[in-house]
C-alpha cells in the first residue's frame, strides 16, 4: 500500500514526460461512462476576438498599471496558430497563460521551485492510496475549491475531467487533426482503465496495469479539472456524439480553479487574466498582490527586447541566448535562468537511405553539437542526446554527450556511410518551421547542419514550410528526409519520449520498427521487452536501469537525435521580486511574486 498525504512530496525530479512536438498524433480513446450532466451557472464570458493577425509588436498605452505583469512570449505557437482556450484539448505548451488559470490533482511545490527543485505534491487532491497490486488508486479530494464559474468542485467534476481528456473520442474531427491540440499525449495514459466516484470528495481510478508514473500523469495540463455541469450544458450533441462543450469552451471560456481567471482573450494576440477573489489559496494559503497578468505572443526576440526595454512589458520569456545575453549587458534588468526542459532535435523518417541505422548514426557523428550551441545559445543551454533530461533521476553525462563528446567525427561518419552502401553520400531534405525555435531562427540551425553534413557527402536541402505543411510531412512516413523539431515537456521522465519513439506515437510520426529498419543487428524483441518492463516497474532503481538500456538503444540506432537541452531564460524588470518560473510547465508561478 502506498499513501501520499497532503503537502508531502511524491518524488523529486520525477514524473511522466509529455513531449510536445509540432505534430498531433491522435490516440484511440475508449469511451468511459460518465455521470449525467445537469446545467449549471454560466460564467461571465471572457471578452473574446477570434480574428486577428500574429502580433509583431507590443503596445501598452499609458505604461504598465500597478500590480500588473505583462509577459511577452517569443515565438510560442499560440501566436502563429489559431489555438483556442479548451485546456483539455490544448497543446500544453502552446502558451503559458493557462498555468495560473487551471489546476490539477497534483502539481509541483512552489516552495521547491523557488530553490530550483521540483517536488510533486497533492494539490486539488489531498491524498492518494494505492492497492497492494498497484492497479487501484483511491484519491481524496480537497473540499471548498470553487471554479471560476462559482460552482464548488466535487468528485463528479474530477471524474468528468479525466474522462474528457483520456477517454472521450467523439470530439469533432478537426480537434483530433488540427495542429496545436493535445490528443497526441493520451498515449501516456494507456494504463488508465476507468474512473469512478466513491463519494462527493473521493474518486477511484482503476488501471490496466501498475503504472510507476500514474500520479505524475495526473499533473498533466490535459488533466486539468474543469466544471462538468457548465461544460455539458453547452455541449453540441447529435444522435451518437457530443463535443462536450468544446466549441463553446474553445471560444474564450474559462472553466478553471486557479488563482487567476481568464477575462479577455484575443486569438493569436492576447490573453488577460484577473485575480480570482474566491481562490482557495493553494497549499500555502497564498493571497497574491498581483491583480492582473497579460500574456502577449511576440513574433521575434528583437521585438521582445524592444518591448521590455521600452517598458511595454515587464517580463520577457523565451527570447533566446543571444538576446538575453544582450539584455543582461545593459544592467537594467534581472535575468532568471533555471534548468530548462525543452530541446531541439533531428527526427528521421525511416525511408530511403535514412531507413538504415548506420546512415542515421553517420549523421549523428557528423553534427557539430558544441558548435551549434556556441553559435546560437551563448552558453545558456547544454548538449544532450539522451532521452533523459539533465536533472532527472537516471540522467548520465556519458549518454547526454554520447555523440557531442566525439563529434564531429568525419572519419567515423564516412565509414558508416560506406558500410551502408553510400560511400559517395546522397541527397535528402530537412524541413523546418518559419517561426523562431527557442529564440533562434530555425533555418539558421538547419543551415549549419547542412554545412556539417556536406563534409561527409550528404547534400541536405533546407525547406522552410508552414506549420500545416510541416505536420503533413511529419506524418507522411513515406516522405524521405528529416525534421528539425522543437519540443518541450510538461513533467519529468523519459517514458513518453520512449512512447513517441517506440509506441503509438511512433506509428503516426516516426514509424521506426523492425519492418521499417533496413540496418542489421537490432534486437527489437529485447528492446520492446525492456521498455514494457520499465513501464510497470515500481522499484525506482530497477526502472531507471531498464530505461537507461532503452535510452542506449535509441542513442545508437534510433530515428532521432536530440541536439540541445534548452534552459529557461527570463528577463524581467528590477521592481519585480520573488519571481519563480515553473520550467516544467513553462510559465510563471505567482505564489511569491510582488511588485515594488
Amino acid at each position: 500500500m502506498k499513501i501520499l498525504p497532503n503537502k508531502k512530496a511524491i518524488t523529486r525530479m520525477q514524473g511522466v514526460l509529455i513531449i510536445v512536438i509540432l505534430v498531433v498524433i491522435a490516440a484511440v480513446g475508449i469511451y468511459a461512462t460518465m455521470p449525467p450532466a445537469g446545467p449549471g451557472p454560466t460564467p461571465p464570458p471572457a471578452t473574446t476576438s477570434t480574428t486577428g493577425s500574429v502580433s509583431t509588436s507590443v503596445s501598452t498605452s499609458g505604461g504598465i498599471p500597478p500590480n500588473t505583469l505583462i509577459i511577452g512570449e517569443v515565438g510560442l505557437t499560440w501566436g502563429a496558430n489559431p489555438i483556442g482556450t479548451d485546456i483539455t484539448m490544448m497543446w500544453p505548451t502552446a502558451s503559458s497563460w493557462p498555468v495560473p488559470v487551471y489546476e490539477q490533482l497534483f502539481q509541483f511545490d512552489p516552495a521547491q521551485m523557488k530553490n530550483g527543485e521540483y517536488e510533486l505534491v497533492p494539490w486539488l487532491a489531498e491524498s492518494a492510496t494505492a492497492s497492494a497490486d498497484g492497479t487501484t488508486w483511491t484519491i481524496s479530494l480537497r473540499q471548498g475549491v470553487r471554479f471560476h464559474t462559482g460552482n464548488v468542485m466535487t468528485a463528479t467534476d474530477v471524474q468528468y475531467s479525466l474522462n474528457r481528456f483520456i477517454f472521450f473520442n467523439d470530439y469533432p474531427l478537426s480537434v483530433t487533426t488540427y495542429p496545436g491540440y493535445g490528443l497526441g499525449y493520451r498515449a501516456s495514459f494507456a494504463s488508465f482503465k476507468n474512473v469512478s466516484v466513491v463519494s462527493p470528495y473521493q474518486i477511484k481510478v482503476t488501471l490496466n496495469y501498475p503504472d510507476a508514473t500514474f500520479l505524475q500523469e495526473l499533473a498533466s495540463p490535459g488533466a486539468s479539472i474543469v466544471d462538468m455541469n457548465v461544460l455539458e450544458s453547452h455541449a453540441v450533441r447529435t444522435s451518437n456524439s457530443s463535443d462536450h462543450g468544446f466549441a463553446w469552451f474553445n471560444a474564450g471560456q474559462d472553466m478553471g480553479t486557479g488563482p487567476f481567471m481568464l477575462t479577455s482573450f484575443t486569438l493569436q494576440q492576447r490573453a488577460e487574466l484577473t485575480k480570482y477573489t474566491q481562490y482557495w489559496g493553494g497549499i500555502y494559503n497564498t493571497n497574491t498582490p498581483i491583480q492582473k497578468i497579460i500574456f502577449i505572443p511576440i513574433a521575434d526576440a528583437t521585438t521582445g527586447r524592444f518591448a521590455l526595454e521600452s517598458g511595454q512589458i515587464n517580463i520577457l520569456d523565451n527570447a533566446g541566448g543571444q538576446v538575453v545575453n544582450a539584455i543582461s549587458q545593459t544592467g537594467r534588468f534581472n535575468i532568471l535562468t533555471t534548468p530548462g526542459f525543452g530541446r531541439i532535435g533531428l527526427y528521421f523518417h525511416p525511408a530511403g537511405p535514412l531507413a538504415d541505422w548506420r546512415v542515421r548514426q553517420a549523421i549523428k557523428f557528423a553534427i557539430d553539437y558544441n558548435g551549434l550551441i556556441s553559435a546560437f545559445t551563448y552558453g545558456y543551454d547544454i548538449p544532450n542526446q539522451s532521452q533523459f533530461y539533465k536533472g532527472m533521476p537516471g540522467w548520465q553525462e556519458s549518454a547526454a554527450t554520447y555523440y557531442s563528446s566525439k563529434a564531429p567525427d568525419i572519419t567515423q561518419a564516412k565509414a558508416l556511410l560506406a558500410e551502408a552502401g553510400y560511400p559517395n553520400g546522397f541527397s535528402t531534405d530537412i524541413f523546418v518551421l518559419p517561426n523562431p525555435v527557442y529564440g533562434v531562427n530555425a533555418k539558421d540551425w538547419a543551415t549549419v547542419i547542412q554545412s556539417d553534413l556536406a563534409k561527409v557527402g550528404i547534400n541536405l536541402k533546407v525547406n522552410v514550410v508552414s506549420t500545416d505543411a510541416y505536420v503533413a510531412m511529419a506524418v507522411n512516413l513515406t516522405q524521405t528526409g528529416m525534421l528539425l523539431v522543437p519540443s518541450s515537456l510538461v513533467i519529468f521522465s523519459p517514458q513518453s519520449n520512449f512512447d513517441q519513439t517506440l509506441g503509438s506515437g511512433n506509428t503516426a510520426f516516426i514509424g521506426w520498427n523492425a519492418a521499417s529498419e533496413k540496418g542489421p543487428n537490432i534486437d527489437f524483441t529485447y528492446l520492446y521487452q525492456t521498455w514494457n518492463k520499465s513501464k510497470t516497474e515500481t522499484n525506482p532503481t530497477l526502472q531507471i536501469q531498464e530505461m537507461q538500456t532503452v535510452d542506449e538503444y535509441i542513442l545508437k540506432y534510433g530515428c532521432l537525435t536530440p541536439i540541445v537541452q534548452i534552459g529557461t531564460k527570463v528577463a524581467y524588470a528590477t521592481n519585480i521580486q520573488g519571481l519563480v518560473w515553473n520550467s516544467v510547465n513553462a510559465s510563471i508561478d505567482t505564489t511569491y511574486v510582488t511588485i515594488s
